[in-house]
């Protein structure tokens, strides 16, 4: 039996989930309009933007990357994070397109500004570790600086932008038949 006490507890149990949620809404609300005062969120480079020249590290051998070995070729830059599940997918056409380049002019490196050993333990069971360069966080955000993975920068013989995107977009795609057409 439902007595006056309990309907009166379950009553006061409804409100305060109602008062509770209302206040949840009310700091959600709040933060929005913290984060919109912000600082502005960065754009991606603009296509036929010149590029700064490379200052990167091997992490094979924590030698300063000889940029001038690449300059005249075209270059993809490739960005990649070890927390990033998607990348982790990618590996394999990575690896792919980094053997079937060596003959086609096209430089292709991943860039990262990840420590050494993450990087390695990331790319575990592939030969990409020898193609990875390490660059400074600056830097980081001069070539990427929205911060996207798995991303990618075609850049032509001088240095200038020719296209970006996510790695599988359209340009991703046309790129990596071309470069797979090209061997067979």
């Amino acid at each position: 039996m439902i007595t006056d006490a309990t309907i009166l507890l379950l009553f006061v149990i409804a409100f305060s989930l109602i008062l509770l949620n209302l206040l949840l809404v009310v700091r959600l609300i709040q933060a929005f309009r913290r984060m919109g005062k912000g600082e502005p969120q960065p754009e991606p480079l603009e296509q036929g933007a010149q590029l700064l020249p490379l200052n990167a590290t091997s992490l094979v051998n924590n030698q300063a990357f000889d940029y001038q070995s690449i300059q005249h070729e075209a270059k993809v830059f490739l960005f990649l994070s070890s927390l990033c599940p998607k990348c982790k997918s990618k590996l394999i056409e990575i690896e792919q397109l980094i053997y079937a380049s060596t003959s086609s002019g096209v430089s292709i490196r991943l860039l990262t500004d990840e420590k050494p050993q993450k990087v390695q333990r990331f790319l575990q069971g592939t030969s990409l570790y020898e193609n990875v360069l390490g660059i400074t966080s600056e830097a980081l955000k001069h070539y990427n600086p929205i911060k996207a993975y798995p991303y990618y920068l075609f850049v032509d013989q001088q240095d200038t932008l020719q296209a970006q995107g996510q790695i599988g977009d359209d340009n991703w795609v046309t790129f990596s038949e071309q470069i797979l057409s090209d061997v067979t």
